[in-house]
């Protein structure tokens, strides 16, 4: 069964970087280069979200974006992103299920990504 995963991220060479590592069969991936209100978010109905923390031109952060999914919608799995240094904490902060700091291992992400889909899904 195809996931459908939501990706958010400000900078165009990382989203580039996630269409190519989620292309294929398995994945329906979302590209999203601007912020997204949370409603939009679950309206688009994906099995899990990669939010960065800081979204230029946006008027809020992925954390508090995070915290809005979350309190929305507690399963579904949302990890942040960012080169932020204390994103441990944020993550934390925000009910994130998982993060990634910048730069990350690609394999380290599609494992966490794997993990998470496979243990979140219910039939």
């Amino acid at each position: 069964m195809t996931k459908r995963i939501l990706i958010i991220d400000d900078d165009d060479d990382m989203l580039e970087m996630f269409k190519i590592i989620f292309q294929g069969p398995e994945f329906d991936v979302v590209l999203e280069k601007n912020g997204m209100d949370y409603r939009q978010i679950l309206g688009l109905k994906p099995d899990l979200v990669l939010l960065d923390i800081m979204i230029k031109g946006y008027h809020t952060t992925g954390a508090q974006i995070c915290k809005e999914i979350k309190a929305n919608n507690k399963s579904l799995p949302v990890f942040l992103i960012s080169g932020e240094q204390d994103i441990e904490k944020i993550a934390l902060d925000s009910n994130a299920d998982d993060f990634l700091s910048k730069p990350f291992d690609i394999r380290t992400l599609k494992l966490k990504i794997d993990h998470k889909l496979k243990n979140n899904f219910h039939p």
